[in-house]
């Protein structure tokens, strides 16, 4: 019954943040779980490249409005902090993965495994093993299966 009344807990807070986005986004990122996800995947950052690590602290410390974000979009510039925090993110969702019930796994599953292969193709383009554009990955054939078995 508690298992079923977390979960409901659970979706009560998914419909809040559809039901009023801008200001839900806000709770979302100040919610201890959210903050603890980001904890967590900044730590392995910092495992993986303390160099990564620093470069993160001196955005967040020269953070002055959401336009000081689109250097980030500047792949010639991010693009090796973006590796390293996408296979944070990518380690830390393969985990989190693995510790939850089978039930739920069930729905999860194909979603980090389809990130997954996002992931990977983001590391070829920015080898230059690849000219495609990131979602290119949608139309290999893994992540078709994926996304078909998703479809039923």
């Amino acid at each position: 019954a508690a298992r079923n009344g977390q979960k409901m807990v659970n979706f009560a807070k998914i419909v809040k943040v559809i039901a009023s986005p801008g200001r839900s986004i806000l709770r979302l990122l100040k919610s201890d779980e959210v903050l603890e996800l980001f904890d967590r995947v900044l730590v392995r950052v910092f495992e993986k490249d303390p160099h990564c690590s620093m470069v993160i602290n001196i955005y967040a410390w020269s953070f002055e409005s959401m336009r000081h974000l689109r250097t980030l979009n500047n792949m010639s510039i991010a693009g090796k902090l973006w590796e390293i925090v996408l296979d944070a993110i990518d380690e830390e969702l393969t985990f989190a993965t693995s510790e939850i019930p089978e039930q739920t796994k069930y729905f999860i599953e194909p979603f980090v495994k389809l990130f997954s292969l996002g992931v990977s193709q983001f590391h070829c383009i920015q080898r230059g093993g690849s000219t495609a554009d990131w979602l290119e990955f949608l139309m290999h054939d893994e992540a078709v299966k994926i996304v078909q078995e998703l479809d039923f």
